[in-house]
């Protein structure tokens, strides 16, 4: 154990004046939470069901989407980025945005219809999504292959940025790319222990 001579010698003399409870930890004083136990229980309770029977178009729950409930139902404001640290906290995962059958049938027809028809350059978010398409539907890992498949049929892909060489060289390919942002993400709920 790595602990300063200073460190060692108050918990000596805790436990010499107070003994092993001396020793036990303490929670460390801070703001309290804005959401008692029960809100986010009703929170959990309005969550859970998903989206669309909270009144919002799609069923994608992102953290402004929380956040504008958790504002309706208590009065309380929360910025997205604490939005996700009570989430977090309450047993709820990030989960990766799933492409619907409609937009891979409209990436499929893209990809028939050819370079030549739709036009040659590709956007960085098209880009994405085929990426997500082949890796869902053909096994295909990583951007990489993927850029090389389409050049050779004609397509103009977008390069990665130049620190995401390094990225993309460890296999973190879809740390640098636009669709893993959270503004593409739902949130769902495991029953992983807290």
């Amino acid at each position: 154990m790595q602990a300063s001579v200073s460190s060692v010698w108050r918990w000596w003399q805790t436990y010499q004046r107070a003994g092993p409870r001396g020793l036990r930890p303490t929670p460390t004083p801070g703001r309290p939470p804005r959401l008692s136990e029960g809100q986010v229980r009703t929170l959990e309770r309005i969550l859970a069901p998903g989206p669309r029977r909270a009144g919002y178009p799609t069923g994608l729950w992102t953290l402004a989407r929380v956040g504008k409930v958790i504002q309706r139902q208590f009065g309380i404001r929360y910025h997205p980025s604490h939005v996700w640290r009570l989430l977090t906290a309450h047993g709820w995962q990030c989960q990766p945005f799933e492409m619907s059958e409609a937009e891979k049938l409209t990436l499929m027809r893209l990809l028939v219809r050819g370079p030549r028809r739709v036009g040659a350059t590709l956007d960085r978010w098209t880009f994405g999504r085929l990426v997500v398409l082949f890796c869902e539907e053909f096994r295909i890992d990583g951007p990489s292959p993927i850029r090389q498949a389409l050049t050779r049929q004609g397509w103009r892909c977008p390069q990665p940025e130049r620190r995401a060489e390094a990225t993309l060289a460890r296999g973190e390919w879809w740390k640098k790319w636009p669709w893993m942002k959270t503004r593409y993400t739902t949130w769902r709920l495991s029953r992983r222990p807290r």
